[in-house]
């Protein structure tokens, strides 16, 4: 009996190989967005409580309001950091989904050749198996 060999397979690796670095790069962008996310979100407590400070001079108080001019602008930088990551997130999204539609074409080549493989394996067992129980029946 002859073993399955499905004629692209190393191209159905090659896919494979693409599909999964895609896929780590697009989660890769996703973990630096969700990181600069969750700094902008820590940047507003920080915010939030310098504002709950109460100054108690004059002094004080533009330190504090240049401390909340700091970080409005920190926060801008990392809201334009997340505009352009979420960008690249999506870029890379795309990217694996085209690997894994190339993957997948290629998967299900491959399952069409196995089960025409499969059924002929199986008729010429059937075959094997119907001379057998003929010669068997004659004997």
């Amino acid at each position: 009996m002859t073993k399955f060999a499905f004629r692209l397979e190393k191209l159905l690796d090659y896919r494979r190989q693409q599909e999964k670095s895609a896929k780590d790069a697009y989660l890769e962008s996703r973990a630096r967005r969700i990181d600069t996310e969750h700094d902008i979100e820590g940047l507003q407590n920080v915010r939030e409580k310098a504002l709950s400070a109460q100054p108690k001079s004059i002094e004080d108080r533009r330190q504090l309001d240049g401390y909340l001019v700091r970080l409005d602008d920190e926060r801008r930088g990392l809201e334009a950091a997340r505009a352009v990551l979420l960008d690249d997130e999506e870029a890379y999204r795309q990217a694996w989904l085209k690997a894994k539609q190339d993957s997948d074409a290629l998967q299900k080549l491959r399952d069409e050749e196995f089960a025409v493989w499969l059924k002929a394996v199986n008729k010429k067992e059937q075959d094997a198996l119907d001379e057998w129980s003929v010669t068997r029946r004659a004997a």
